[in-house]
């Protein structure tokens, strides 16, 4: 029973332990935002993937995310059916498809962000700005050197 002060101190001490509190409540927030656009939150991050850089394959999107095949497979059916992707044969392989954005993704995508400033913007409301900006510093600091995309 000793432990439990000092074992609550240690995590609320702990750089993962936060960022991971942080990143359920994000993902949380951003679900409930993305549903009124008929997006999961995969699906919205691959789109964003897609309109950044169009004509990735199915792996190469996979490779960014760390998602299974399957996974990837499953959201651009979803996308796809959705009439925001396209999947257009891989001319310089057989067994690849190439995913493009449609217009119907071009035109939604405003209002896709506009929901992710606005659960960044309510996340971090108990922040003044200037700290709100120096966190997305710090965590770009830790983050981006180590991405591919």
């Amino acid at each position: 029973m000793d432990d439990l002060p000092a074992s609550k101190a240690t995590r609320h001490a702990s750089a993962g332990w936060l960022v991971q509190r942080l990143s359920q409540r994000f993902e949380a927030s951003m679900e409930q935002a993305l549903a009124p656009h008929g997006l999961a939150l995969g699906q919205f991050a691959l789109m964003m993937a897609v309109l950044e850089t169009e004509g990735m394959t199915q792996a190469e999107l996979g490779a960014i995310f760390a998602m299974p095949a399957w996974k990837i497979s499953r959201h651009l059916d979803a996308l796809a059916e959705a009439g925001l992707v396209t999947r257009e044969a891989d001319p310089a392989s057989r067994r690849s498809h190439r995913i493009f954005a449609t217009e119907a993704a071009r035109q939604a995508a405003p209002g896709w962000r506009a929901s992710a400033r606005g659960v960044n913007e309510a996340l971090l409301a108990p922040l003044a700005p200037e700290d709100r900006a120096r966190l997305v510093g710090l965590l770009q600091a830790v983050v981006v050197p180590g991405e591919s995309f």
